[in-house]
């Protein structure tokens, strides 16, 4: 199972976002219009993910780390 399987299974379902885990690296792209989140772990790599959906339907993700305040925004 790879990113291509993911972006592959959420265009068959029409999805603009594809949340998965259980690697524990943080991962935050967009591939063929679809955004890719893996949050990390809270316990390995000290991150964890936010999706913000307003009511515009712009949505994005953020990658956190908890030992430093840097963020990856897509």
């Amino acid at each position: 199972y790879g990113l291509d399987l993911q972006v592959y299974r959420a265009l068959q379902e029409n999805c603009a976002i594809s949340l998965f885990g259980h690697t524990h690296r943080p991962l935050l792209r967009e591939e063929r219009g679809v955004l890719l989140i893996n949050p990390g772990s809270v316990a390995d790599s000290k991150t964890y993910a936010i999706l913000t959906v307003p009511p515009d339907g712009k949505f994005h993700g953020e990658i956190r780390s908890l030992s430093n305040s840097e963020e990856i925004l897509c």
